[in-house]
């Protein structure tokens, strides 16, 4: 038998190639690579406008917060100032109660003294009875030289006669061995002594003047009695004020 020989025959296809097909891929990819920047400019733009919102609205949350802190701070520097003015006052209402409690104390002790002097006046001892000197006071005035007196004759009796006489008042000024006494008569525009009537008892005021180069020691409250009980009572007083005065 005749042998067949297989003839292998190779197919040619033929292909067209567009070629504005190919430039139209380097140019996708062209402008692919220079949106690259452009999207990530806007993105980070973008980003960035984000992050400064978000800024912004912390930096307003806090100036709202400061605002607030000011506020607060303002009153409560405000109240500070109310507590330590109230606490001044405090002080000053204390240190006037004090003042007031020291006062009350003093009049408390002076009228207790006084309501002991009118018990005495009225329920005398037997060893107690008779004329004395309850006070004598100075007091210095504003014009140089003036001084107030204040004397209360008391009277402790049983049957309480009436009490006459005078009283006589004298400021001395013994100084290097000179000896100088000056009366009523000396120092007030008025007699050499002042009458004396009561029963219970009596006060006198009045004014003496003194010169100024004379520098009184002492002075002294003589008491002469005109009635029943007669006699006489006299009380010698260190001169109170400096002898500048």
């Amino acid at each position: 038998m005749p042998r067949r020989h297989r003839i292998h025959a190779e197919r040619v296809y033929v292909v067209r190639v567009n070629i504005w097909h190919r430039w139209y891929r380097r140019f996708a990819v062209l402008l692919f690579i220079l949106s690259l920047p452009v999207a990530a400019y806007y993105g980070a733009q973008w980003y960035l406008g984000g992050t400064q919102r978000v800024l912004s609205d912390q930096n307003l949350d806090l100036q709202t917060r400061l605002s607030i802190l000011r506020t607060d701070l303002d009153l409560t520097e405000q109240e500070n100032a109310n507590l330590l003015i109230a606490a001044l006052l405090d002080d000053e209402a204390e240190q006037h109660l004090q003042n007031e409690l020291v006062n009350w104390r003093e009049r408390n002790e002076l009228l207790q003294s006084e309501i002991q002097f009118y018990l005495s006046l009225m329920e005398p001892s037997i060893s107690s009875q008779g004329v004395f000197i309850q006070s004598a006071e100075l007091v210095a005035m504003a014009e140089s030289g003036s001084y107030r007196y204040s004397l209360v004759i008391g009277q402790k009796s049983q049957d309480h006669p009436r009490v006459t006489g005078a009283v006589r008042l004298q400021v001395i000024s013994e100084n290097e061995n000179q000896y100088t006494n000056l009366g009523l008569a000396d120092l007030t525009d008025g007699g050499a002594e002042l009458a004396l009537g009561f029963i219970f008892f009596q006060q006198m005021d009045g004014i003496i003047y003194l010169s100024a180069d004379f520098k009184p020691t002492e002075w002294m409250v003589e008491v002469d009695l005109a009635s029943a009980n007669s006699g006489s009572i006299t009380e010698t007083y260190d001169w109170p004020f400096p002898a500048s005065r």
